[in-house]
């Protein structure tokens, strides 16, 4: 067994232009690596902020959980609004971003299979 407490890992910043616009969150690896099956991740999105361009993964499921906030998701879908307790599942292929549209951070866990192949196919 091990036990990580995510008040012990350390939060990385993370910012980036592309075409879309400015992306902008807080991330904390709490699990993963070549000799697990999945990743995990918590992530922390300011208000106003979105965590990536539009993007879809070849191979790989993602599954978030909502701690804090509140958000909107888009998808192939459209667009829906998720709030603290809400699980958002994405397949490989499924194109997808978050958005905090709240005045509070936005707190959720990435659980993220651990493919060999975690090609990002960017939307635009």
């Amino acid at each position: 067994m091990k036990v990580i407490r995510t008040a012990d890992v350390s939060k990385e910043e993370q910012t980036w232009e592309r075409p879309g616009g400015t992306y902008r969150r807080f991330s904390q690896y709490i699990a993963g690596g070549e000799s697990t099956p999945f990743d995990a991740e918590l992530v922390t999105l300011p208000p106003g902020a979105t965590n990536w361009p539009y993007h879809a993964h070849s191979t790989m499921w993602e599954f978030y959980i909502v701690r804090e906030g509140a958000g909107q998701v888009k998808s192939p879908e459209g667009t829906t609004d998720v709030a603290a307790g809400d699980c958002i599942m994405h397949p490989p292929g499924e194109p997808h971003n978050l958005t905090n549209t709240g005045q509070v951070d936005l707190v959720y866990f990435i659980i993220a299979d651990n493919t060999p192949d975690k090609t990002t196919i960017h939307e635009g």
